[in-house]
């Protein structure tokens, strides 16, 4: 054992060194393993998303003089798309005067009811059930209140996905043309048939 010029041990002062060289190591090891397995968490996190799909077309029912039209939304992510909540407005371009290089345009807009009350989920795709296709139907007549010029359905949806609690908003635009007469394919097409 060797001794220092003040009487100390080296040993001593060499094995606290190491001890904490380990300590130092071991938390080192510890924080970056940490921080990948928050990486690949959050990766697999920002992969799971929801996805959602409407239809292109609003499905138009005529039976027994009563007419009916129809969009619809199909979940197609395995998990439930939760907290939906939608709308449809039918929306008036108003030209207004601007600027010679970009004329204003004023929006103005008038909420439809749909006829049943609001679907505040759908479940995830399954390959032997359509639980994961909902219709969504109004009574009033749409193609009445698009037949004016700049006019149009304005469908806007938002929810989170179940598992990765992500949200998904979109709006769909849905012009006089867009109306067709017929009824929608089952399963996840949202073609009409």
């Amino acid at each position: 054992m060797f001794k220092n010029k003040y009487g100390g041990n080296y040993e001593i002062v060499w094995r606290f060194s190491q001890v904490t060289m380990e300590w130092i190591l071991t938390a080192f090891s510890g924080v970056i393993s940490g921080l990948i397995a928050s990486f690949f968490f959050f990766l697999i996190l920002f992969c799971i998303k929801p996805k959602i799909k409407t239809s292109e077309e609003v499905a138009k029912k005529e039976e027994d003089g009563k007419t009916e039209y129809f969009i619809k939304v199909v979940n197609l992510s395995r998990s439930m798309f939760i907290d939906v909540e939608y709308t449809l407005n039918v929306c008036t371009d108003i030209p207004m005067p601007g600027t010679c290089h970009k004329p204003e345009v004023l929006i103005k807009t008038q909420r439809i009811k749909f006829s049943k009350e609001p679907i505040t989920l759908i479940n995830g795709y399954k390959k032997d059930s359509n639980d994961f296709a909902v219709w969504l139907r109004v009574d009033e007549d749409l193609q009445n209140l698009v037949k004016e010029k700049g006019s149009y359905l304005e469908f806007n949806i938002t929810g989170k996905h179940n598992i990765s609690n992500r949200t998904k908003a979109f709006t769909v635009k849905y012009f006089k043309s867009h109306i067709k007469v017929g009824e929608f394919f089952c399963g996840k097409s949202t073609k009409i048939q």
